[in-house]
């Protein structure tokens, strides 16, 4: 073949590619278990719901469509350590019941989502419809040289691997599937390194530098001051809330708020919302910073 694109982030693939420190992490910081249940009232609109619990966790609720309807697919994401660690310690296929006990103890922690829920009724869907684990973040280099002078191209989760956090994996893996096909395209004339770093730089500037920087500042423990404040915000304020939840489709434009404190306070004086979290922050880098120089006289 003249050119191969590799997309499998498993196995022995990754060590052709070097692991780029600057943007990857050491460990995961989130343990994911995710399901599809029964017994739950989709609330009306339908909506994507993100709850937040500083240092334990988040919990996110969407509607799912399945073989058999319409149910509810939970996101259940554990800080390490943390209270919710109860729920990576137990399998639905050893102990379903205990499985299904230890969720309902997690959602009902959040008011507006146990109102919903049909205890009698609740459970996950099937033994199918779950997914326990974790993933370390890291972003790799996209291109290889072989041996016999040809190259081979990363996408998806060879190039870059994020915490499902923020659901950015889908989004960079086609991205990036489109960036390749479109060089593919407009300049056919080798597969060479010229090809390979200029595929390499689009990937990486069209979404997948965003969409990691963004994934990786929301994984922060505890959580950073500005993700307290923008979702508290977002909770009371159905614009805010709709931009965050759609722009999870342009990660550029979240992290494009969320890069610094001032901008995120900016956003909030905007629509005239307060920042206490942020605007502590903020004060203690000013003291800190009057301190320093008082010193260094």
């Amino acid at each position: 073949h003249e050119l191969v694109v590799l997309s499998s982030g498993k196995g022995s693939l990754t060590e052709l590619f070097p692991r780029i420190p600057e943007y990857s992490l050491t460990e995961p910081k989130r343990r994911l278990c995710t399901g599809i249940y029964r017994g739950i009232t989709n609330p009306q609109p339908e909506v994507l719901g993100v709850n937040l619990v500083p240092g334990t966790g988040e919990l996110y609720e969407m509607p799912f469509l399945t073989f058999d309807g319409k149910h509810t697919a939970l996101f259940i994401f554990v800080v390490p350590g943390g209270p919710w660690e109860t729920v990576m310690g137990v399998r639905y296929e050893d102990n379903a019941k205990k499985f299904n006990e230890v969720v309902l103890g997690i959602a009902s922690q959040f008011p507006h989502l146990r109102e919903r829920i049909r205890e009698k009724e609740f459970g996950l869907r099937s033994a199918l419809d779950y997914l326990q684990g974790a993933i370390t973040p890291t972003v790799r280099r996209a291109y290889a040289k072989l041996a016999n002078g040809k190259h081979v191209v990363a996408i998806g989760d060879l190039h870059v691997v994020n915490d499902p956090l923020m659901g950015q994996g889908v989004g960079c893996a086609t991205n990036s599937a489109f960036v390749v096909g479109q060089a593919i395209l407009d300049d056919g004339l080798a597969f060479d390194e010229r090809f390979c770093k200029r595929v390499e730089e689009q990937m990486w500037n069209n979404r997948s530098r965003d969409a990691t920087a963004w994934n990786n500042h929301m994984c922060q423990v505890p959580p950073a001051p500005n993700t307290v404040d923008l979702i508290i915000a977002a909770s009371k304020n159905q614009v805010l809330a709709d931009a965050f939840a759609d722009n999870f489709a342009a990660p550029g434009k979240n992290w494009n708020v969320m890069a610094t404190f001032e901008r995120s306070r900016n956003l909030l004086r905007v629509l005239g919302m307060e920042s206490p979290f942020i605007d502590a922050a903020l004060a203690e880098k000013a003291g800190a910073a009057t301190a320093s120089k008082g010193a260094a006289r």
